[in-house]
């Protein structure tokens, strides 16, 4: 018999996304003059630009070690010592990350509340960096159900 139900943050409760950020950074003129300085890639659209960006240089494996524990401050300089050329974007990844949540994923909350009024034992997971989850997550409903969290009640 199911007892407990697991919901993951980023995805399930809320629209986690790297492009909700930088799709509309990659817009600005004096960052694609950057993005052609810095590669000699004259063609690309911005929507390209903002791809080679995230495949290159703030990758999702770049990401983990922020899941991982390791501070945004501290990966972030770490990358820019790689990357100087690219300091300007790389930041943006730290101070900007809250755009990266665009909201609720619809119908969740509902759905957790649900089956919580039924007898299950939520918990919610996630792997984003403790600092931002707590900083950014108590802004949306999603975060404040009655979840079981790190063996501790959260709301």
């Amino acid at each position: 018999m199911i007892k407990n139900i697991i919901f993951d943050y980023g995805g399930v409760l809320l629209d986690w996304n790297r492009h909700f950020l930088y799709d509309e950074y990659f817009k600005r003129a004096d960052v694609q003059d950057t993005f052609r300085k810095n590669t000699g890639i004259t063609d690309y659209t911005a929507q390209q630009m903002c791809d080679w960006f995230l495949d290159n240089i703030c990758t999702l494996e770049w990401n983990s070690l922020m899941d991982a524990g390791k501070p945004f401050e501290d990966n972030t300089a770490d990358l820019i010592k790689v990357y100087p050329q690219w300091k300007d974007a790389i930041a943006v990844y730290d101070t900007g990350w809250y755009r990266m949540v665009g909201g609720e994923i619809l119908g969740m909350y509902e759905q957790a509340v649900k089956l919580k009024a039924q007898g299950y034992r939520l918990f919610g997971l996630s792997n984003w960096n403790a600092v931002k989850f707590h900083t950014y997550c108590r802004c949306f409903r999603n975060c404040r159900l009655p979840f079981h969290h790190s063996g501790r009640l959260c709301r």
